[in-house]
């Protein structure tokens, strides 16, 4: 066999991490390989290849599926702590809008108690959702409330009968003291 080829591979050249790191310098410990042909010997090398291209392109996806992972898993943690963040600001403004719808009411019932005469004690006892039926309950109250009376004299202070101007009442003043003069 004229043709045949001796031929020792390298470490790198047969993807052996085991000739590397056996210690003895990066030589082989193994008997050189021998071929009929240098195309069967290219053909061992593009088989090597393709074999040691199939395991670093494994262990890239194995990166990227780990690093895809842990993405997602982070972005998952995130997502969570922007959730309660969310959920915690939703629940703060609607308590801020239930605090000014309330103060917006209580205004409305002091406006329509003072526009309608409701004693200003009783302006929060007004009930309703809309200024129409803070009123429609305004008048029903007022409807219910006892009617005051008012005399002739009402507002003219506390005259005595038969006191009719300041003079008649100094002489009443001083009959009822005793006094004549």
């Amino acid at each position: 066999m004229a043709d045949e080829t001796t031929t020792t591979t390298t470490a790198d050249a047969a993807g052996g991490d085991k000739a590397r790191n056996s210690g003895n310098g990066g030589k082989q410990d193994a008997a050189p390989i021998t071929f009929a042909t240098e195309e069967a010997f290219q053909a061992k090398v593009e088989v090597m290849l393709k074999e040691r291209l199939e395991r670093e392109r494994k262990r890239a996806d194995d990166a990227t599926a780990k690093a895809k992972a842990d993405a997602e898993r982070k972005a998952a943690e995130e997502a969570g702590e922007f959730k309660k963040l969310y959920e915690g600001t939703v629940a703060k403004l609607q308590e801020a809008e239930q605090r000014a719808t309330a103060a917006s009411l209580a205004v409305t019932r002091r406006d329509i108690a003072a526009k309608l005469n409701v004693p200003s004690a009783l302006a929060d006892r007004l009930r309703g959702d809309t200024p129409e039926d803070i009123e429609a309950d305004a008048k029903q109250l007022l409807a219910q409330l006892p009617k005051a009376t008012l005399s002739a004299n009402a507002g003219s202070g506390s005259r005595q009968p038969g006191a009719s101007d300041g003079q008649s009442m100094n002489a009443f003043i001083r009959a009822a003291a005793g006094r004549t003069q």
